[in-house]
């Protein structure tokens, strides 16, 4: 209710219509996230309605006193002494004042409160919504610009929903009160004053359409620099390897330029339209006063009632003028409420049958036609592939850069899902499209060339995906991975804290610590990928013996470009431009190649 009403005062020109999408956006927000709060929201603006239409007696009471006061200097007393009426009068302005400080703190209370836990709701919300989406929707995505969703844009919402939101919607109540006092103080003069209303139209109007497009551009530069800097931050090693701190620092300025210039011109549209608010409001109330000094002289209007009039007038246009100046917060809001919703209407992959693994998996695999492009403009990256895996086997991978090695591993765990006429991929005789994701997730582990390691210590970063690991099996894929040593010689051992992604480390320490990681989960399919690139070949040679040996009966495929390491598999597999051009037995493959005098396959 708060954000549609909002944005209907808003009256932004390119979104006119409640029954648009970007309406039907506001009410899915407002239903999925303010609907418990409802009853509290209805509270609060009770409250500050209460608050607003408390200023109504006060005009009309030092209309009252001006008045007496006349009728005193005349020699009219009243009835009552002018004393006790002052006493009196002293005791409504009083008691007014004190009512709307308590009604001012419940309701920004019980608003701020709301706005936290909305936000709350809404972070959360969006956290549970990325950890859905498909890898195909980051791989087109700058983090940046998700972090500013996460941060810039939920935090302009909290700054409206705590300050402004009531506000806006108890000021239209207090124009409706104000409208009704100044009516019967004197309708002749209410009905000049309602003049100046198209003129506040018309300057809304003709400056909403800028600071809506401004208020966007300002979020989309915002955005744009997070990404930037998001990227920059993560590749501060690889800045200062090539001393590109001062390109660097001249890249950015323009940017930043963009985004401040950006932010002028919008803060600029606000002022100049809260300004020529000002000003209309200014010389209408000049021609009104003007117009009851008029009718005071004329005996048609007391002198407190024209005190009162223009008391009432001033509380009559304060709304107006302070909706102009939050309209660019208004549209800032808006801006931002669209963003998030374009997020949380981000499809989600297509729910499947969820079958449950069952307790032992044997790691018997069998592609089937499996064809597979990341975008369905983009070309083929892998074309009918068949390939059929007994369990216990060790698969090799090799090809050219580009040939399609990691996306067949990624389309093993069902990182990415194979489209409806990319053939199949069965586990165990079982489509893995039908299977629990997590669960084939646990059952097939990727080991990526790139060691992506958590902030934390060692312990952590081995134990992710097996927190009840004891301390026998961390010791023994330590022990795997020549890493075991190394752990005993820290002070602090497996409680040592690495730094964000493994700062703190080699990247060979990286790659050993990632493989250790999935180690420990003991899959029946462990998927390597080129995960061993940083070893040197000694030790590359001891970590691929001590893998065979810690699950003897474990399916893997190993991704790599060594001679040695692929000879070491039972199968091989040569994939060129997304297909198989050559499979078999390592050994006797490598013999057939040298036997008829042609290049080796690896090499």
């Amino acid at each position: 209710m708060i954000l549609i009403a909002i944005w209907m005062i808003a009256a932004a020109p390119t979104k006119n219509s409640i029954s648009s999408p970007f309406a039907r956006r506001l009410a899915k927000l407002e239903a999925a996230f303010l609907r418990p709060y409802r009853g509290q929201i209805g509270i609060a603006l009770l409250a500050m309605l209460l608050q607003s239409l408390l200023l109504l007696p006060l005009p009309m009471l030092q209309g009252r006193i001006i008045d007496r006061l006349v009728q005193t200097a005349d020699g009219n007393n009243g009835n009552i002494s002018l004393t006790w009426f002052l006493t009196f009068a002293a005791l409504i302005p009083l008691t007014c004042v004190l009512g709307r400080l308590a009604l001012s703190w419940f309701s920004s209370g019980r608003m701020n409160h709301i706005s936290l836990q909305f936000v709350r709701a809404l972070t959360d919300s969006l956290h549970r919504k990325l950890q859905r989406l498909p890898l195909a929707y980051f791989d087109r995505q700058e983090t940046g610009q998700l972090m500013a969703r996460l941060t810039n844009d939920v935090g302009t919402l909290l700054i409206f929903l705590g300050a402004n939101s009531l506000q806006l919607a108890a000021d239209l109540v207090l124009a409706m009160g104000i409208t009704v006092a100044l009516l019967l103080l004197s309708w002749p003069l209410a009905l000049m004053s309602f003049a100046a209303l198209p003129i506040f139209f018309w300057n809304h109007r003709r400056f909403a359409k800028r600071i809506w497009r401004l208020s966007h551009e300002v979020q989309a530069q915002t955005a744009g620099l997070y990404a930037i800097l998001s990227e920059r931050i993560s590749a501060i090693r690889t800045i200062r390897c090539f001393g590109s701190e001062a390109r660097e620092l001249s890249e950015f300025s323009p940017h930043l330029d963009r985004q401040t210039e950006r932010g002028k011109q919008s803060l600029r549209a606000t002022s100049l339209q809260s300004l020529a608010a000002v000003l209309i409001g200014g010389l209408a109330t000049a021609l009104l006063v003007c117009l009851a000094a008029v009718l005071v002289e004329r005996g048609s209007l007391t002198t407190g009632q024209a005190v009162a009039f223009v008391a009432y007038l001033g509380l009559l246009y304060q709304p107006l003028v302070r909706l102009t100046q939050f309209y660019g917060g208004i549209a800032a809001t808006l801006a931002a409420v669209d963003r998030i919703t374009e997020l949380l209407d981000e499809p989600e992959p297509a729910p499947c049958h969820n079958e449950r693994l069952p307790r032992h998996v044997r790691g018997e695999l069998r592609l089937q036609n499996v064809s597979f492009r990341y975008r369905s403009e983009s070309p083929l990256v892998l074309q009918g592939i068949n390939l059929r895996v007994r369990s216990g086997m060790t698969v090799g991978l090799y090809g050219a850069s580009g040939s399609g090695k990691s996306t067949l591993l990624s389309l093993l765990p069902r990182l990415y899902d194979l489209p409806a006429d990319g053939g199949r991929i069965l586990l165990d005789g079982r489509d893995i499209a039908t299977l629990h994701a997590a669960e084939l997730r646990r059952a097939c582990v990727l080991v990526p060339q790139q060691a992506r390691l958590f902030e934390g210590t060692i312990r952590f970063n081995l134990t992710y995906a097996a927190r009840d690991a004891d301390q026998a099996l961390i010791r023994r894929a330590l022990e795997a991975v020549d890493l075991a040593d190394f752990v005993d010689s820290l002070p602090q051992g497996l409680e040592t804290w690495v730094g964000e992604r493994g700062a703190s480390l080699s990247g060979g320490q990286r790659q050993r610590l990632a493989l250790a990681r999935g180690l420990i989960t003991r899959p029946p399919v462990l998927l390597l990928d080129d995960c061993t690139s940083a070893l040197d070949a000694q030790t590359e040679a001891f970590v691929r013996r001590q893998v065979a040996e810690f699950q003897p009966n474990q399916t893997r495929f190993v991704v790599s470009h060594k001679l040695e390491t692929l000879l070491a598999t039972d199968w091989l597999v040569v994939l060129d431009q997304g297909r198989i051009i050559r499979q078999g037995e390592p050994r006797r493959m490598l013999a057939d190649e040298l036997a008829t005098g042609h290049s080796p396959v690896v090499g």
